[in-house]
């Protein structure tokens, strides 16, 4: 199976999300988002109320109004920008990517800057999301396979060897040192 895309910034989005949320199950994820909305306006009203109701202008006081902007504005306009920022940091020159997947190794190629091929045993793990597939070379660092530019055969055929491969599907985890 051979694909060849352009990761486009949606792409690495959803790769970074996928990342970022690796733990947690795309349900439990909207969940916390959730929790997280609902806290964040609670400090809001919190804030309104003690400072300019009961006119409280203590330390504690402007502190939760401050978490409650943070909470608010963190994952509305701190996040985005911060993705943006590391595409164009470390995607900003990218041409096409040649993805060929067999069942002996991966074979990556960029052309005209490198090429490589990962074996199979290397893969540490396999997440599978909506939107993209992780593939875990290190607990901190996947390859991004769109899944816009998979056909639903190609989709199925990459979980399928990996099974056969005997890869986990989830992310691996950092190995804890001894102490």
């Amino acid at each position: 199976m051979q694909v060849e895309f352009t990761l486009s910034h949606d792409d690495f989005v959803a790769g970074s999300s996928a990342h970022c949320w690796r733990r947690y199950t795309p349900r439990w994820e909207r969940v916390q988002k959730s929790v997280q909305l609902v806290l964040a306006i609670f400090f809001i009203l919190f804030f309104f109320f003690f400072y300019f109701s009961l006119k409280d202008h203590s330390f504690a006081t402007i502190f939760v109004g401050l978490c409650g902007v943070y909470m608010l504005a963190g994952p509305l306009l701190l996040a985005p920008y911060l993705r943006r920022r590391a595409y164009c940091r470390t995607r900003g020159k990218d041409g096409p990517i040649i993805f060929t997947i067999t069942d002996e190794s991966i074979h990556i190629d960029y052309p005209g800057r490198s090429t490589g091929t990962i074996e199979w045993p290397a893969i540490l793990g396999v997440l599978d999301r909506p939107k993209v597939t992780l593939l875990y070379t290190s607990p901190a660092q996947p390859l991004m396979l769109p899944r816009r530019v998979l056909t639903d055969s190609m989709h199925d055929e990459v979980p399928s060897i990996c099974k056969l491969k005997g890869i986990p599907f989830t992310y691996p985890k950092t190995p804890k040192r001894g102490r």
